[in-house]
């Protein structure tokens, strides 16, 4: 019961993580569009490719860190049973 707990504990963690990345994600495809917009008004493409290219660069860290936290927490979790099983 204990273990069934934990994991919805972890699992409620790793929501909360996943949401915070969504909001981002929200808030730089808002800024691509944003930009977007502004080249159909007169901006020219280069900015625009900058801001693609610091959306996927800022997507790939994301990415990185979500799956360090993952990474981590499959760890943890195989260490406790691990130490459960000896």
């Amino acid at each position: 019961m204990k273990e069934m707990e934990e994991i919805k504990k972890q699992n409620g963690i790793l929501m909360a993580t996943c949401c915070n990345y969504e909001e981002s994600l929200k808030s730089l495809q808002k800024k691509i569009q944003d930009g977007e917009d502004k080249m159909e008004n007169g901006m020219d493409e280069i900015k625009l490719e900058e801001l693609r290219n610091a959306w996927r660069k800022e997507q790939e860290e994301e990415k990185v860190k979500f799956s360090e936290v993952v990474k981590k927490q499959i760890q943890e979790k195989t260490k406790d049973l691990v130490i459960q099983v000896n």
